[in-house]
C-alpha cells in the first residue's frame, strides 16, 4: 500500500507492507519488501523516486520515497486519452534513457507496464522495483519470486529473466498497450494491423525479439532517436 505523507512541508510517498507476521507468505514478502528499498537507496536518477528511509514499526515495514505529484500513463488511458505515434515515441525515448541508466547499474526492472510509468508535467518516472534485480545473479543474491500471472511460458520466460532483455521487451509491450485506445474492444490480433508507420513498426518487431533485435537499452535508444529525427 501506498500513502501520501507530509513532513517539515514535504511531500513524500510512504509504502507499506502489512503483511500479517505469520501468513505463510510473510517473510518473502518481507525479503522483498527490503529489496526493493535497498536497491532504490543506490539508484541515482532524476525519474526514479529515490528511496529516502526504510523502517520497521509495530512488525509493519515502511519505505518513504520522494513523491511525485503525476499520473499513471494507464489512467490517462482509462480517461480516454488517445496518444498519437510522436507521442509514444516520445515516451519512448524517455523510457529508455531510465533503462540505459539502471542498465548501467546492472539493475532491470522488470515490470515495466502503464501503472508503473507516471507522466508529470511531461516527464516519464518509472516506480515500483518489486521486482527489481541486481544482474548477472549470483547464488548469495537468490530471492524467492511471486507467483506468476497467468501467461504463454514464453511471456513469462522474457518478462522474468534477470537482463536487459526483460526490460526491452517490457519496452515493446508499453508502446503497445499505450495504442490501446486506438481500437474497439478488442486490439488487432498481429503487430501488422496496428496503423503505424513502417519504420516504428519495425522497431517494435525489433523489442519484441530481443534474440534478433536490441542487444541493449542503449541500441534500441540510439535506433528510436535516429528515426525520431527522421520522420517527425
Amino acid at each position: 500500500m501506498v500513502f501520501k505523507a507530509c513532513k517539515n512541508g514535504r511531500f513524500y510517498a510512504l509504502k507499506t507492507f502489512l503483511g500479517e507476521e505469520h501468513a505463510a507468505n510473510a517473510e518473502m514478502q518481507r525479503r522483498l519488501f527490503r529489496h526493493e528499498a535497498e536497491l532504490l537507496t543506490r539508484i541515482d536518477h532524476p525519474r526514479i523516486p529515490k528511496c529516502r528511509e526504510i523502517f520497521t514499526h509495530a512488525h509493519h515495514e515502511y519505505m518513504v520515497q520522494e513523491y511525485i505529484k503525476g499520473e499513471p500513463l494507464s489512467s490517462l488511458l482509462l480517461r480516454g486519452y488517445v496518444f498519437s505515434e510522436q507521442e509514444i515515441i516520445r515516451l519512448l525515448i524517455q523510457l529508455l534513457e531510465i533503462l540505459c541508466c539502471l542498465h548501467d547499474q546492472r539493475i532491470v526492472h522488470r515490470d515495466l507496464r502503464l501503472g508503473n510509468l507516471l507522466l508529470s508535467d511531461g516527464q516519464l518516472y518509472l516506480i515500483d522495483f518489486g521486482l527489481a534485480r541486481k544482474f548477472p545473479l549470483h547464488c548469495a543474491d537468490v530471492l524467492p519470486e511471486p507467483i506468476p500471472r497467468t501467461a504463454s511460458p514464453a511471456y513469462l520466460a522474457l518478462r522474468r529473466e534477470i537482463s536487459p532483455v526483460s526490460d526491452i521487451f517490457g519496452t515493446a509491450l508499453v508502446a503497445i498497450d499505450l495504442m490501446g485506445n486506438w481500437f474497439g474492444e478488442e486490439p488487432p490480433d498481429t503487430l501488422r494491423e496496428y496503423p503505424v508507420s513502417m519504420e516504428f513498426r519495425a522497431f517494435l518487431r525489433k523489442l519484441l525479439k530481443p534474440d534478433r533485435g536490441f542487444s541493449t537499452a542503449a541500441a534500441a535508444l540510439e535506433y528510436l532517436r535516429n528515426l525520431s529525427a527522421l520522420e517527425y
